[in-house]
């Protein structure tokens, strides 16, 4: 029984969240792979210049973006597991008011 919130419906969303995390996963080397495949593709005649430093400064950006989308499928992970684990534990407490319906 679920007293205070709904736990199913928040793993669910957890589960999601760890999907989309690990479709990121290999976000930087993607980039990596198609900046060069497009150095490749412009190293020819006319010469197109800054496609070294656009690769440099938006690699970290890629970096950062990887890492925080499992830090944030981590966190509504574990959160899912904490709000039922609190519930878990008040359970009792929150029977002592039989004329309110449970919160499901």
């Amino acid at each position: 029984m679920t007293t205070g919130a709904n736990v199913p419906e928040a793993q669910t969303g957890a589960d999601a969240a760890l999907e989309v995390a690990d479709g990121l996963r290999d976000l930087a080397d993607d980039f990596d792979t198609l900046c060069e495949e497009t150095h490749t593709l412009l190293s020819g005649e006319p010469e197109v210049t800054g496609m070294n430093d656009f690769q440099v400064e938006y690699k970290s950006y890629m970096d950062s973006v990887q890492s925080q989308a499992d830090d944030i499928a981590d966190n509504i992970h574990g959160a899912a597991g904490e709000i039922g684990g609190t519930d878990e534990e008040n359970q009792d407490d929150l029977r002592c008011y039989p004329h309110l319906p449970p919160i499901d």
